[in-house]
């Protein structure tokens, strides 16, 4: 996913997921490892935030961490890429990630995702958003 910062004549800054605002994301399974690539295409920091869950970070601007570590919050500095890994556990549900400046998320940067049971693909879940497909390389 890439975050970025736009600009707008009637809103100022627009801080973007995807090129988008407050993006609806799509689904991932529970028992399902993710890989996401995010990378911070602007030319300013943004912590991004993963709600709920921890992950590894496995790539950092295409090369391995110095350690690893479970984490819910990484700095992305400028124009830079972050690889992480984590696994959905069974907690069916929406889910959010967002930039932690709060300035940042309010005025866009953030993003939610349905976590489904796979076995249960059916089964009600506290909402259902309409998904579109994030970029995740």
């Amino acid at each position: 996913m890439r975050l970025s910062v736009g600009a707008s004549l009637t809103e100022g800054l627009t801080f973007l997921v995807n090129g988008d605002v407050h993006v609806n994301d799509k689904p991932v399974k529970v028992g399902e490892l993710q890989i996401w690539e995010v990378s911070n295409t602007s030319l300013m920091d943004h912590p991004f935030h993963l709600h709920g869950f921890f992950f590894q970070v496995i790539e950092e601007n295409g090369k391995a961490p110095a350690y690893m570590a479970w984490k819910d919050t990484i700095n992305l500095p400028p124009r830079s890429k972050m690889k992480i890994a984590w696994m959905p556990d069974n907690r069916p549900g929406t889910w959010m990630y967002h930039c932690h400046i709060i300035e940042h998320h309010a005025a866009g940067m953030m993003g939610s995702f349905e976590v489904i049971d796979g076995d249960n693909p059916n089964k009600e879940t506290i909402a259902s958003p309409t998904h579109h497909h994030h970029i995740i390389k």
